[in-house]
C-alpha cells in the first residue's frame, strides 16, 4: 500500500475551496503548526499559508480543542468559530481544519462557515477510500 498523505488529501480538496494563488488558513495545536507539516505542500500547490496568531491560539483554539476532549463540543464551537472570522479577515479564502477536534466542534454547532473549512481526517479518509476501491478490494 502506498503512503497516503493527509496534507496531500487536504490539498487536493483545497481546490474545489479557492484557486492557486489564496492564502489557506491553517487551525490546529500549536505543535501541529510549529512543525510547518502544511506549509510547503500548501505552497507547492500555489497556496500562502495563513496561521493564527499566539494569541488567537491561546484564547481561541487550544481552549476549544480542550472543550471538546472534555466531551462539550458545541462550548468549543464559537471559539473555533471566531479564529475562522479572524483569519478570513487577514485574507485566508479557506481553512485547513489540522486538528480531529475542530471539525467536531464546528459541527456541534452547525455553523455555515463549515463550507470553507477542510477536514483534514475526512479528506484523508475520502482517499483511502478511493484507494481501496481502485487498488485493495480485488486483492484482498
Amino acid at each position: 500500500m502506498p503512503f497516503l498523505s493527509i496534507v496531500e488529501a487536504s490539498c487536493a480538496e483545497l481546490a474545489g475551496l479557492c484557486p492557486p494563488g489564496s492564502q489557506v488558513g491553517l487551525i490546529g495545536t500549536r505543535a501541529t503548526l510549529a512543525t510547518g507539516l502544511f506549509d510547503a505542500t500548501l505552497e507547492r500547490h500555489g497556496y500562502a499559508p495563513l496561521l493564527p496568531s499566539d494569541a488567537e491560539l491561546d484564547t481561541l483554539v487550544l481552549p476549544a480543542i480542550e472543550r471538546v476532549k472534555a466531551d462539550q463540543a458545541a462550548q468549543g464551537g464559537p471559539a473555533i468559530e471566531e479564529c475562522i472570522r479572524q483569519l478570513q479577515s487577514r485574507g485566508a479564502a479557506a481553512v485547513v481544519l489540522a486538528c480531529t477536534e475542530t471539525p467536531l466542534a464546528l459541527d456541534a454547532i452547525a455553523l455555515p462557515l463549515r463550507t470553507l473549512c477542510i477536514d483534514t481526517n475526512a479528506a484523508l479518509a475520502c482517499v483511502c477510500l478511493a484507494w481501496w476501491r481502485a487498488n485493495g478490494r480485488a486483492k484482498h
